[in-house]
């Protein structure tokens, strides 16, 4: 029997229901006033989305998409772009960045050339600035496709999501995605608090494993109960499965993240990763972690044909096995093959792919790959083979004994490291003076460094250039006292002891060293290292 009191709270909860919904179907639709005092222009009030909106499976499809944007809130006189950037194209070892200038009027029109359908980060970046600045906040995902037009509306003026409607291609999906992604990016620091707190009552190892294996299934009960498309439920998906694999292997790095974004730890300095890092690995130790199988047929999402839409799939750790479509497998192995470079793995990958538009990109590949290897055989200070067969531990040796007698600068960096193109362009006067006085200036890379990106680099860059196999290149990094891409060694002429820098020490550090070696023909450890 329903007393009185109980039949007003079912209706005052059943009204405020009601007005909550009504608030937020105008929210949707455009209609709301805005908090600054505008509101959507006309042409915007009433779109039309669809009620059903899927992915499609992933099919290589060379094509443009157009991305056309109005902006309010622009000013000419604080001129910005859009930044578009989040996917590697099929056939290429190089992430996609572009910026698209806005218009004086607040408009602007983006071509971006596809392989595929992508979901791809947008952002709009002041004039001058990154996309991946901490403190940028116009930022979203959205969905574009090869000959498919997508339109925005981005009102900076507004307090919440600047991305407030779309229209076109995937529009409801692209709309939903922005809200959810807004909504995650403002609750972070509390979500993350929770979920640290969270971690902390768990006394086991085994438990914290049984933690996420649960956490990955409430989040996709969740997600499939939610009132969405079935393209914002897939994308969603994939997101928690890559997000539970990431928490398994690798625990300290995620772990450390939250304690940082939650305000509960402060970044660690170099000096004291090592031993945080340590102290988190401790509470999911690698061995637990290695008693989880990963196979793709536990994954409902990542192995389905149109994963390739989302950028999870391509840092997910399965390639093929049971359980994945065969047409993403040779996706995959494509990409695997083309980023491993003149390493081994690559033949293995590149026999395993079976689709025909798959082989033709990896012969495209090859050959361009081939020009760039002639290229650099006809250039004397370029040794792109010459020490493959020596073993890691015989492989610094190797290198020292082709500068007999001679003081040594060797340089370990990467061509996708920021900070190494910076120390270039300081490095050039020095390491010119540096070789005038008999110094040998080395450059070292390995495989994951792009072919024809070092090629163009290494043009400005003195010295001589090696190219190393991703095992030898490990066993020099070794040598070093520090994690990190960028590193330095400096060899007396007898080569019989070093100094090792890790990152760039500045050049009157690199001047000093050398003036003490020319000096007296030894080198001694920095007192300030």
């Amino acid at each position: 029997m329903i007393t009185q009191k109980q039949y007003i709270d079912m209706k005052r909860t059943l009204l405020f229901s009601l007005l909550m919904l009504a608030a937020t179907s105008l929210a949707w639709a455009g209609d709301g006033t805005m908090a600054a005092g505008y509101s959507l222009p006309k042409e915007w009030k009433k779109v039309k989305y669809p009620k059903h909106e899927s992915l499609p499976d992933a099919v290589i499809q060379w094509g443009t998409a157009t991305l056309r944007a109005r902006v309010l809130g622009y000013r000419a006189d604080a001129p910005m772009s859009l930044h578009v950037e989040g996917f590697m194209p099929i056939g290429s070892d190089r992430w996609f960045h572009e910026q698209y200038p806005i218009d004086p009027d607040g408009t602007l029109t983006a071509h971006v050339p596809l392989d595929m359908t992508r979901q791809v980060r947008v952002a709009i970046v002041p004039d001058g600035e990154h996309a991946d600045d901490d403190d940028l906040l116009y930022q979203t995902r959205i969905i574009v496709a090869p000959g498919q037009e997508t339109e925005v509306f981005i009102n900076l003026l507004k307090a919440g999501t600047p991305f407030q409607a779309f229209r076109g291609y995937m529009a409801r999906t692209n709309r939903e995605l922005a809200e959810h992604y807004f909504a995650l990016t403002a609750n972070q620091k509390q979500d993350a608090q929770r979920l640290c707190g969270e971690l902390a009552e768990l006394q086991t190892p085994e438990q914290r494993l049984q933690f996420f294996r649960q956490r990955l299934l409430s989040e996709k009960r969740h997600i499939d109960k939610s009132r969405l498309t079935e393209a914002s439920r897939a994308i969603l998906r994939m997101e928690a499965e890559g997000d539970y694999v990431d928490w398994v292997t690798a625990f300290e790095q995620q772990y450390l993240w939250h304690l940082i974004t939650a305000g509960l730890m402060k970044q660690p300095q170099p000096d004291e990763y090592r031993a945080v890092v340590a102290d988190l690995h401790s509470l999911l130790p690698q061995e637990v972690q290695d008693t989880v199988t990963l196979r793709p047929a536990d994954f409902e999402t990542l192995t389905r044909p149109y994963a390739p839409v989302s950028p999870v799939f391509w840092d997910f750790c399965l390639v093929g096995g049971e359980g994945t479509h065969p047409y993403t497998t040779d996706l995959l192995y494509t990409q695997t093959a083309i980023r491993s470079g003149w390493g081994p793995h690559y033949e293995h990958f590149a026999n395993s792919v079976k689709s025909e538009d798959c082989r033709a990109i990896l012969r495209d590949h090859a050959a361009r790959r081939q020009q760039v290897g002639e290229e650099l055989a006809h250039r004397s200070n370029v040794f792109l083979h010459a020490i493959d067969s020596v073993s890691g531990d015989d492989v610094l040796p190797a290198l020292l004994s082709r500068y007999p007698d001679r003081p040594v600068l060797m340089e370990l960096w990467a061509t996708w490291d920021g900070a190494s193109h910076a120390a270039h362009r300081e490095m050039i006067p020095l390491c010119d003076y540096l070789m005038e006085q008999g110094v040998a200036v080395v450059s070292v890379v390995d495989d994951t460094s792009n072919l024809q990106d070092w090629n163009e680099m290494l043009r400005s860059i003195p010295g001589d250039h090696y190219r190393l196999t991703r095992e030898q290149f490990r066993a020099l990094r070794r040598f070093a006292p520090e994690d990190g891409v960028l590193a330095y060694l400096f060899f007396g002429p007898d080569h019989s002891s070093a100094v090792f820098y890790v990152g760039f020490p500045g050049t009157e550090t690199i001047r000093r060293q050398f003036a003490n070696i020319l000096g007296t023909g030894l080198i001694h450890r920095d007192p300030a290292k």
